[in-house]
């Protein structure tokens, strides 16, 4: 048992009973910073109850899902029969008339063609002279055939010519429509007994008889002799050959307008309106399926009979939505003060800080807002495992294990909560939580948090496979449901590893990573240090071995605690002389100087040593090793010189408040290990001639004992138990530095002055003076 375990309990009570007397609970829940961090506690509730509530009774199902039973209708509803529909529409879309389009290109041409005629037969004289092709087209087989056309060439027939041919065109467009085989076929393949005829942007619907086929080689025959019976006898025949050449090519008037046809059967298809079924109660509406999901024709009856049963609850019960809410509701409040609880008895400093409290409760928010999407989405609710990876990962690398195994419980209820999910969601989604953090204790490589989502994944396909089995679940859908599991932890892995320096510099920590990063001796504040105060560099890197060692024996960050020992005196640089470790030569600075004058400056390294740690960007998880790693402690050398120097001069001695360290006291077990360390360290340095495992142990000993009735531990979380832990391992390190050497004879012989040496050294004006001040680098 510990001499001072009593002794500082006591003095405990005795602290904390005059804050508690006259104080109400309510007073002391408003200290306790309780109305801000109740105001997020709301805040958190009302996120989570929009979310859990919109919809309040959700529809679960979604295409591709395996559904293990049958389902039969709760309630009488109705259902569009998209076959009966389909059918519908595809009438009325055949009864839509064939579109036949007036073909105003060919007809150009075939004016074109007959007007240039006369002209090509005057200028040519003989068929020789003329185009083959055009001789072929009008049979022009002699020089009378191309006189005969040559005539119309002059003015004075000309006019006559070209009247008719007008009367020809009048005659193709307004007779017959024919139209080739193809189209014909079309036509006449549709329920409607009419076709839309469109001329010249004008439409007409026309009875089916009105249309001729190239095939009708008698009535096609009669129609072209009927339309050129107007041209002169001599060349009446060359141009009901030409008419026939084009029409046995395809050059028709009239074609059939395929898009025109297709927008007119979409207009009328839409005009039908959906053809309902009514279901009765009690009838089976989706059968259990092993081969397949469901489909979407299922997907729409489940969804119809879902929407007529909430119909009918609110037909039925006016109170149900509010009852089914005031319930949900309660037990979301539950989930939220138990959180609230865990935090109050566990980690109080979260209350208290109601920017870190905020933080919390918003990327739980942001989490379940998420996880939303996934019922709005219709996705697989194992995909849901990508948030909780995410959060419950920056839960750990912010603060630690258990609180983030706490906080992520808490989630996964909630998201189950949310899915309206059952046993094995919340088993996986549990699992998927707690095998992320655990893996989380360090993170000292680039790829870890995507090894972490490797390794999450594996487990993950395995836990869905055996729960999803459990519930006989064909392997098909289970596999399925496992790749979702798998491949959101991977996602999350990869997503957190780019958002790590974001999640650093939000939350103001630092990880393994980083940490080591500021090991270098290479960054520009520890190569400042080595070249302007070499002394105190060796002394930080002395302590770095002390801290590290001693807080890996109680389980403690010890890569923290290593590089909080690293820049905890960076604030020496600006003055390394004042300092003794820095000091070369025999006399010191400070013998030049006033108690307090020497006290400003000791005391001034820990000021400077925070704006050098903003300067250069330092984590600011190090910013408190630099602010407490000396706590409120007296600088007791420089104060019993102020006390012996006012004492000669007939005044009272001063104050001790006036020459203690402006704080604050260590909160973190790593800074209250290095306030130790750097104490027990200078004072074996300081003050022992001959360093033996005896002399160190006691020395140590001292040293603690004097900063826990010093009460600089007390806003410290650590246990005296961890206490005498952190004292053992520092006597064993100090051992191993300070053990006794051989002394040889020219050492010997010199024993004396170094004797002489060492006492002058405590006499110095430098912090290291006293072994137990409080003062040390």
């Amino acid at each position: 048992m510990w001499p001072f375990e009593k002794k500082s309990r006591q003095r405990k009570r005795e602290v904390r009973k005059p804050e508690r007397e006259g104080q109400s609970r309510w007073q002391r829940f408003r200290q306790a910073g309780g109305i801000g961090a109740s105001l997020i506690g709301v805040g958190l509730f009302i996120v989570a109850l929009l979310t859990d509530a919109w919809p309040l009774v959700p529809f679960l199902y979604r295409t591709g899902q395996y559904l293990g039973h049958d389902v039969y209708a709760r309630v009488e509803f109705k259902v569009e029969s998209p076959e009966e529909t389909q059918r519908q529409r595809e009438l009325a879309a055949k009864r839509v008339p064939a579109v036949i389009k007036l073909d105003e290109t060919t007809l150009q041409q075939i004016v074109e063609e007959l007007k240039n005629l006369p002209a090509k037969a005057n200028a040519a004289k003989t068929p020789a002279k003329m185009d083959k092709s055009t001789c072929k087209k009008f049979k022009l087989e002699t020089s009378l055939d191309l006189a005969d056309f040559a005539q119309f060439a002059e003015p004075p027939k000309v006019k006559d010519y070209h009247k008719q041919i007008k009367t020809l065109l009048e005659k193709l467009t307004t007779g017959p429509i024919v139209v080739t085989v193809e189209d014909f076929s079309r036509a006449y393949a549709r329920n409607s007994q009419q076709v839309c005829v469109v001329r010249h942007g004008k439409k007409e619907y026309l009875p089916k008889s009105q249309l001729m086929s190239i095939n009708a080689s008698g009535e096609l025959e009669r129609f072209l002799a009927g339309a050129v019976s107007h041209f002169p006898e001599k060349i009446r025949d060359n141009i009901l050959h030409y008419l026939r050449a084009c029409f046995a090519s395809g050059m028709l008037p009239y074609r059939f307008d395929s898009q025109a046809t297709r927008q007119s059967e979409e207009v009328a298809r839409s005009k039908v309106k959906p053809v309902w079924r009514t279901i009765p109660a009690d009838t089976k509406i989706v059968p259990a399926g092993r081969k397949r999901g469901l489909t979407q024709s299922q997907i729409a009856y489940l969804l119809a009979e879902h929407q007529a049963y909430i119909a009918w609850r609110d037909r039925e019960h006016r109170f149900w939505r509010l009852w089914v809410l005031l319930g949900r509701g309660g037990i979301l409040a539950a989930i939220v003060v138990l959180l609230g609880h865990y935090l109050y008895k566990y980690n109080p400093r979260i209350i208290e800080n109601h920017a870190r409290a905020g933080s919390i409760a918003l990327l739980l928010g942001l989490m379940l807002i998420a996880c939303k999407f996934t019922i709005v989405g219709k996705l697989s609710p194992y995909l849901s495992v990508f948030w909780i990876f995410l959060a419950a990962t920056i839960m750990t690398i912010a603060y630690d294990q258990r609180f983030a195994l706490a906080v992520s419980g808490v989630l996964v209820v909630l998201i189950v909560l949310q899915l309206r999910a059952g046993l094995t969601e919340l088993i996986v989604f549990a699992l998927s939580a707690a095998i992320t953090i655990f893996q989380l204790r360090e993170i000292r490589t680039r790829s870890k948090l995507i090894e972490v989502g490797g390794i999450t994944a594996i487990i993950l396909i395995l836990a869905t496979l055996a729960a999803e089995a459990a519930k006989d679940v064909p392997i098909r859908f289970a596999f399925v449901d496992s790749c979702y599991a798998a491949g959101a932890a991977i996602a999350a892995g990869f997503i957190t590893q780019g958002i790590l320096p974001l999640i650093e510099r939000i939350f103001q920590v630092a990880t393994s990573l980083t940490l080591l990063e500021w090991c270098d001796a290479n960054k520009p504040l520890l190569r400042r240090l080595a070249l302007e105060a070499p002394g105190t560099y060796n002394h930080s890197l002395v302590l770095g071995a002390l801290c590290e060692s001693a807080a890996e024996a109680i389980g403690a960050n010890g890569l923290l605690a290593r590089v909080g020992a690293y820049y905890h005196d960076i604030g020496k640089i600006n003055k390394p002389d004042y300092f003794v470790e820095n000091q070369t030569g025999a006399v010191s600075k400070h013998d030049k100087l006033s108690p307090a004058m020497s006290l400003l400056v000791i005391k001034g390294h820990v000021k400077d040593g925070l704006e050098m740690a903003r300067e250069y960007g330092l984590p600011k998880v190090l910013w408190e090793f630099i602010a407490t790693h000396h706590g409120t402690t007296l600088v007791e050398y420089f104060y019993h010189s102020a006390s012996v120097q006012r004492e000669s001069s007939g005044q009272s001695a001063p104050d001790e408040v006036e020459f203690r360290y402006p704080g604050p006291k260590p909160r973190m077990k790593e800074a209250a290990i290095l306030m130790l360390a750097d104490a027990a360290e200078s004072a074996i340095r300081a003050i022992l001639p001959e360093p033996t495992a005896g002399r160190v142990e006691a020395q140590v000993h001292e040293i603690v004992n004097s900063r826990l009735t010093d009460g600089q531990l007390d806003d410290c979380e650590l246990t005296l138990r961890e206490v005498h832990a952190v004292e053992a391992s520092l006597v064993k390190s100090l051992c191993g530095m300070f053990h006794a050497r051989v002394a040889y004879p020219s050492q010997k012989k010199s024993a004396a002055n170094k004797a002489q040496d060492r006492t002058n050294n405590r006499q110095d004006g430098g912090e290291n003076s006293q072994p137990d001040t409080g003062t040390s680098a």
